[in-house]
């Protein structure tokens, strides 16, 4: 944290003015047009969408652009934060910025509920069906390995026996991915007692904790990731207004899209904003998230790319942020943290802001 001291501090402009006095009250501060020193909303309720996507090589601010903005999508609709931090570094950053009580959940200490001996039969079998077709997503297993993993934790969730999948699924489903799948088990229980941590996720701002699990196994990270965010989905209503009723922070977005990417994107395109649900998105180069860029970028309603010194990085965002020659010219000459490139859609023309941390 030490290292983004300089970003933390304020930075010296001219007297700033909104940019124009009829920014509603749910418009979220961004932070400051660098170039005529006013102050940049973003008008999230008439947004075409109400996903983010930030872009920054290492240094450049962007954990800290994102908890700033995630924070106060999170005070401004009064919505709930879900943070998947594989980084471990979001936990000072939201306490510094959220001013909420956090709540931190650790996998690898205690495990993802599958199901619990309270469940009823549908709850329960959506609950194994949920699970089967995520890691089917990652893994391709054979249909026949799917039904038998289905069948085998139907049954032992049934059982009501506290035990973790690694100690009861049977060893020859678990193919040629032994050691992934292994890992994976380790990670999901079936809980003889109701285990609150999901309605918990539900209820107030968490941090998931997948530092160790990320550094273990990215394969297994992804699938928890996609399994929690499909929890969040069946947990939460459906809103047919743009009103933000959740915002769930997705770091390092390259391993969720490389491994998952259909599930990704039907999170991202077909269900997210009917449930109100923000995604703040972020990664290290907007090449990460290929082939499917196009389709990311045009379900976000604000892009912002942070200070690069490389032309190459800025060639490749240019068609995204709409910079001409001089835009990147431009754009290059700005190296501090927290200093980008911002986009608001549907308007054309990008901005040089300053993402201000502390002034709201």
């Amino acid at each position: 944290m030490l290292d983004s001291f300089a970003y933390i501090m304020p930075l010296t402009l001219s007297p700033s003015q909104n940019m124009g006095s009829e920014n509603s009250v749910n418009d979220v501060y961004i932070g400051v047009d660098l170039v005529f020193g006013r102050r940049v909303y973003w008008g999230v309720e008439t947004s075409p969408s109400q996903h983010i996507l930030v872009v920054g090589p290492t240094g450049s601010g962007k954990s800290i652009a994102v908890s700033v903005l995630a924070s106060r999508l999170g005070r401004r609709f009064d919505a709930p934060i879900t943070i998947f931090d594989i980084k471990n570094e979001y936990e000072d950053y939201m306490r510094l910025f959220l001013g909420r009580p956090l709540n931190v959940w650790n996998i690898m200490q205690a495990p993802i509920p599958l199901c619990t001996c309270g469940d009823d039969d549908s709850s329960l079998r959506y609950d194994v069906h949920l699970f089967v077709s995520t890691v089917n997503s990652v893994f391709k297993m054979p249909s026949y390995t799917r039904e038998q993993l289905y069948d085998t934790l139907v049954r032992l969730c049934k059982q009501c026996d506290e035990v973790t999948l690694e100690e009861a699924v049977p060893s020859h489903l678990l193919t040629d991915e032994y050691e992934s799948l292994s890992t994976l088990f380790s990670v999901f229980k079936v809980y003889e007692s109701p285990y609150s941590t999901l309605n918990m996720l539900l209820e107030r701002d968490s941090i998931i904790d997948l530092h160790k699990l990320f550094l273990l196994d990215k394969k297994v990270s992804a699938i928890a990731i996609l399994y929690i965010v499909k929890q969040i989905l069946k947990k939460s209503r459906v809103f047919f207004e743009s009103r933000i009723s959740r915002i769930v922070v997705l770091d390092e977005l390259w391993h969720l899209t490389h491994y998952a990417v259909d599930e990704f994107m039907n999170v991202l395109v077909r269900y997210s904003r009917g449930f109100g649900i923000s995604l703040a998105m972020a990664t290290q180069n907007i090449d990460d998230l290929k082939p499917y860029t196009d389709s990311i970028v045009e379900n976000c309603g604000m892009l912002l790319a942070l200070s690069s010194a490389s032309q190459s990085y800025w060639l490749k965002l240019a068609r995204y942020l709409n910079l001409g020659r001089k835009g990147i010219e431009n754009a290059m000459r700005f190296s501090n943290q927290g200093i980008g490139v911002l986009r608001i859609y549907p308007h054309e023309k990008p901005l040089h802001v300053y993402i201000d941390p502390f002034d709201e």
